[in-house]
């Protein structure tokens, strides 16, 4: 499952995203590596197709989410690029399970900083909030594509796993949208 937002500078990066980001997580995993190794090339791979594709300006956040089976355990792996967000309800009780890459964030302002970068009006270059994400070309020294990733045992009391964008998460806190889901 993934998910992207509507994007920023226009939809191509999100419906490319839609088309690609999962085939070259499958291929990364058909040839042998882990999950977490997989989704961090995958979204690599497909942030390097979207610029060979021309798709310069345009981007996108993603959230990714893969179920696996580990011996006798159901394992969630999840992985995003941007504010977009995952959300598990355990007997519930939210759980988040992604991590917003935005410009308030310390570490990442300070990574933009250390680049040269600068934030201006909460946007990285005064274009962006979000600090991670697939495309945005025209500010990959700064907004790059490397992925969060987490990885979940779940247990009988996972009910369900919201994945959203910030559209919700902007409104909406992590509880309140389990709440409305229960």
């Amino acid at each position: 499952m993934c998910s992207s937002d509507l994007g920023h500078s226009g939809r191509e990066a999100t419906v490319f995203a839609q088309d690609n980001l999962h085939l070259n997580l499958l291929a990364a995993l058909r040839a042998g590596q882990t999950p977490e190794a997989a989704h961090a090339h995958a979204y690599q791979l497909t942030d390097q197709e979207l610029l060979s594709a021309g798709i310069k300006t345009a981007g996108c956040t993603v959230v990714s989410a893969l179920f696996s089976k580990e011996g006798n355990q159901r394992v969630l792996h999840i992985a995003n690029a941007g504010d977009g967000r995952a959300v598990l309800c355990r007997a519930g009780q939210a759980v988040r399970m992604s991590f917003d890459h935005k410009v308030e964030v310390e570490s990442e302002t300070k990574r933009i900083l250390a680049l040269g970068g600068t934030i201006l009006w909460g946007r990285v270059q005064g274009q962006t909030m979000v600090s991670r994400s697939l495309g945005d070309h025209d500010l990959k020294k700064y907004v790059i594509s490397e992925p969060y990733y987490h990885k979940e045992i779940l247990d009988p009391t996972c009910e369900f796993l919201i994945v959203a964008c910030d559209g919700i998460w902007d409104v909406a806190s992590d509880q309140e949208a389990v709440d409305c889901v229960r």
